[in-house]
């Protein structure tokens, strides 16, 4: 069974005697079910939201960012493959109070770029229609809006892209690479950046799993990404959510219960037997027919 996002948004227009209501008040319980799903399943390392794919890092000499997978939220399993190391997310105040050493081994999260890294410095060939804001390769920052054309200039860093219509829309790098490629119902995409503390390594290569990022919920039929019947936590959560608007209110017990009682299955189901060394509650064991 599943329970869609309009099923979800039902139940809690019925807890707010709210049923049936098609203006502000589902707008607000709209919102307050796409905060609780996005903050619920990005706080914490739940089994369901693990990429099922191994994605491959190759590693270039003298380049330190890698653009990694546009879903990519919490990384994980991140190992080079070629030299046999496991590689080390170090925030960069840890870094400098710790003192870790300038390796390739070694990395940190970077800005977010709306596009791939170019492959090789030149101007970027627009397809469709968009404004970009770029650092060309003398480190100045220049915004162009181009229609079928080139960027003016060679580009280092691609800051921002904007989707002018409805168009499909490719950005092509200078190696005539493609770097992103918009539907015309997308408005964007933000693809995460590792920098490598040492430069990186040709024909070394690497693969990393991740935890992705929630789904936008957007459509009545659009399936949370919290497994039913689980799902039904985001009813509490989003109830419990519109309270923090009213600080003079106290949400029903009923409903504080609820959410704890739901959370603490979610957890037992899909966190507490993720740890290293635990049993599989799915498959029972089997003596083997010893003949």
């Amino acid at each position: 069974m599943i329970q869609t996002y309009g099923q979800i948004q039902t139940k809690v227009l019925t807890y707010l005697d709210q049923a049936g209501d098609t203006g502000q008040g589902q707008a607000m319980v709209q919102f307050a079910i796409q905060t609780a799903h996005n903050k619920r399943l990005s706080q914490e390392r739940w089994s369901f939201m693990l990429w099922p794919h191994r994605v491959p890092v190759n590693f270039k000499t003298g380049q330190r960012e890698y653009t990694l997978h546009p879903l990519a939220l919490m990384l994980t399993d991140f190992y080079n493959f070629t030299a046999r190391q496991q590689m080390h997310e170090v925030p960069t105040r840890a870094r400098y109070k710790n003192g870790v050493q300038d390796d390739r081994y070694h990395f940190e999260f970077v800005m977010d770029s709306p596009t791939q890294l170019p492959t090789i410095a030149g101007p970027v060939t627009v397809a469709g229609s968009a404004q970009i804001t770029y650092v060309d390769t003398s480190l100045n920052q220049h915004v162009e809006t181009l229609t079928n054309a080139a960027t003016s200039l060679s580009v280092d860093t691609i800051v921002g892209v904007t989707h002018l219509d409805t168009n499909p829309l490719t950005l092509t790098d200078a190696a005539s690479v493609q770097i992103l490629s918009l539907l015309g119902t997308e408005f964007g995409k933000t693809y995460p950046q590792i920098h490598l503390f040492d430069d990186g390594v040709t024909s070394e290569l690497a693969y990393y799993r991740f935890y992705r990022r929630p789904k936008d919920l957007t459509n009545p039929n659009d399936i949370p990404d919290i497994p039913y019947p689980f799902s039904e936590i985001l009813v509490f959560d989003a109830l419990l959510e519109l309270y923090t608007y009213n600080d003079a209110a106290t949400p029903p017990q009923y409903w504080v219960e609820q959410q704890a009682k739901w959370e603490l299955r979610l957890q037992q189901a899909y966190q507490e037997g993720e740890m290293e060394g635990s049993e599989s509650r799915i498959v029972q064991e089997v003596d083997t027919y010893q003949g």
